[in-house]
């Protein structure tokens, strides 16, 4: 993807944490953070935004383990300082209070006008343009359960009660690598 698209900061930072595209766009600049001295940043997922009635609604996330903090490296954070830039360079808020990733009116993004956005990145790039935002976060927590993540730390970072969900919804990735896990042990 363009890393000068206007959206690069927003699907790079779903790509990079896992993130609902709804979550990514409630942020406020005021649920990052970064340590220069432990080099790691962290976002507080606090809100998120629906679709109603065509128009994008404010809402609390999905459940109480949506509520979650996550952390981030130096490459998202360097990404989300040079989006913050190009946001007051365009002259829209980017105080503590405004919104990370703001329609060009600076208000919130219909997930509407995200997803046409991401089907034009596609388009541009020659790439199917059926693959879903959605495929982001998928791709996010089955790598993060491929690498042996804990089921309950993956089921935390995607904002899951339990476990079984997290592992329901994206462990049938682990197919191959279960069929090559039995053999070992029976040689």
């Amino acid at each position: 993807m363009a890393r000068g698209h206007r959206q690069f900061a927003l699907f790079a930072t779903i790509a990079a944490l896992g993130l609902r595209h709804g979550e990514a766009l409630g942020l406020q600049w005021n649920d990052l953070t970064w340590d220069d001295r432990g080099k790691v940043g962290t976002l507080a997922v606090q809100r998120s935004v629906v679709t109603q009635d065509n128009k994008p609604v404010i809402t609390t996330p999905k459940t109480s383990a949506s509520f979650r903090t996550l952390y981030f490296d130096a490459d998202l954070w360097a990404i989300l300082r040079e989006h913050r830039f190009q946001l007051i360079t365009r002259g829209l808020n980017a105080s503590e209070r405004g919104w990370v990733f703001p329609s060009l009116a600076g208000t919130t993004q219909s997930q509407h006008n995200v997803r046409r956005d991401w089907r034009s990145i596609l388009t541009e790039a020659g790439l199917d343009t059926t693959m879903r935002i959605q495929g982001l976060q998928h791709t996010f927590v089955s790598r993060l359960i491929e690498s042996g993540a804990d089921p309950r730390v993956a089921a935390d970072v995607e904002g899951h009660s339990d476990p079984c969900i997290t592992l329901a919804r994206y462990a049938h990735s682990q197919a191959e690598k279960r069929k090559q896990t039995l053999l070992a042990a029976l040689l």
